[in-house]
């Protein structure tokens, strides 16, 4: 029986105590009776005053707790749940909410399944092996799932800690590394393996002159195939790493088109035209033999899969502190699924505007020249036939 029961008890007692003593005793007997319950009773009372007292300083003392829990985990970068031993959730930090939106509900004893809609994140928080588990939440971000038990005093409880640690961007970085060398040993291969079997037939003897002369004209093809692999490779390592070096001015986009179309005379394709419209006045801020090497990528490959009597069209137009350039080309088009990953590394989804001189990393290259002098690259498909390869360049200095 706990201390506020006694003290009812002892009220009913001193009160029938009391009762007795008018009818039975003496006018001094009943006095001194009625002074002893009374100091009794003050003296219980200023027990349960003490005991109310220390009762809300636990309570106080469990607030204050509370918040230096919540003080601290708001402190911790990565997202944090704390559970009971029922796995509702009794706290989380702000971090938490980017994973989970329903935590911002605040429902009193919200339960984990509720919070998180994920069965497996609950089958890990169940289990609190403290050991890192990998998953995929609802939302597609991977994480890295820890969870184990606390014992936390002011509770008097274990409690369910877990963290998360979210690695999709690592795992995307790592699965386009393990592509990249998949095909950049495909790539290689090629070539290695053509000049090899080109070699060993020169190696056994070849006694028709100009055979021999056809021979050693495509090895050196597939050498200088193979070179420019390997020199598109180091670029794209310098030009992701920033180590590549920029030599900005202010230039004319038309002067850039002429100079370009100037590299292609005569046209691979002697019935193809080139047409130049250039509308903008203003003058870009660029690397002048960086942006030559975007231009004339892109006019290449506008050259190739435009038919013999194309017409491949340059544009210049002036925009909001920009200068938007255009090739437009005549080809078959390039699938809206594929407008974003042909400027990938050796990506060759679109094999109608590929061919064996190319070596897959042009588009990319490209990309990361434009990004790094402040500028954009994107392709759109033309409304008749073939597609527009458009780029920005800012006509103000990047700081």
């Amino acid at each position: 029986m706990n201390f506020l029961n006694w003290y009812r008890l002892f009220i009913v007692f001193m009160c029938i105590l009391i009762s007795i003593s008018v009818f039975f005793a003496t006018a001094e007997i009943t006095s001194i009776i009625t002074l002893l319950a009374m100091v009794m009773l003050i003296t219980f009372s200023a027990k349960l005053s003490r005991q109310n007292i220390e009762s809300s300083i636990v309570i106080d003392n469990t607030a204050e707790v509370q918040s230096d829990i919540n003080r601290y985990i708001n402190n911790i970068s990565i997202p944090i749940i704390m559970l009971d031993d029922q796995l509702r959730v009794i706290h989380y930090n702000h971090n938490a909410l980017s994973l989970f939106s329903n935590l911002a509900n605040n429902e009193s004893n919200l339960s984990l399944i509720r919070a998180t809609l994920n069965h497996n994140v609950v089958e890990i928080a169940r289990e609190a092996a403290s050991s890192i588990r990998e998953l995929t939440l609802n939302n597609g971000v991977t994480v890295e799932m820890t969870a184990g038990k606390m014992y936390i005093d002011s509770f008097a409880m274990y409690c369910t800690v877990l963290s998360f640690q979210e690695i999709t961007l690592l795992r995307k970085a790592q699965q386009a590394r393990s592509d990249l060398v998949a095909n950049a040993s495909h790539e290689l291969r090629t070539p290695v393996a053509a000049a090899k079997a080109i070699a060993e037939t020169l190696e056994e003897g070849v006694n028709d002159e100009l055979m021999r002369q056809d021979f050693q004209s495509r090895l050196v093809d597939e050498i200088t195939r193979l070179e420019s692999i390997i020199e598109g490779l180091l670029q794209l390592a310098r030009l992701e790493s920033g180590t590549e070096a920029m030599n900005v001015e202010l230039l004319s986009p038309k002067e850039l088109f002429e100079i370009a179309i100037e590299r292609f005379n005569p046209l691979p394709k002697p019935l193809q035209k080139i047409s130049l419209d250039s509308m903008a006045v203003s003058q870009i801020y660029g690397d002048k033999e960086q942006i030559l090497e975007v231009i004339t990528n892109l006019l290449d490959n506008a050259l190739r899969v435009t038919p013999e009597n194309g017409k491949i069209t340059l544009t210049t137009i002036d925009g909001n502190n920009e200068v938007r350039f255009g090739i437009s080309d005549q080809g078959p088009g390039i699938a809206l699924i594929d407008h974003e990953r042909i400027f990938e590394r050796f990506y060759s989804g679109d094999l109608s505007r590929t061919n064996a001189s190319n070596s897959g990393l042009g588009l990319a290259i490209a990309r990361n020249i434009l990004n790094l002098l402040g500028g954009r690259i994107w392709v759109e498909n033309n409304s008749g036939q073939g597609t527009m390869m458009c780029f920005t360049l800012p006509t103000t200095e990047k700081k």
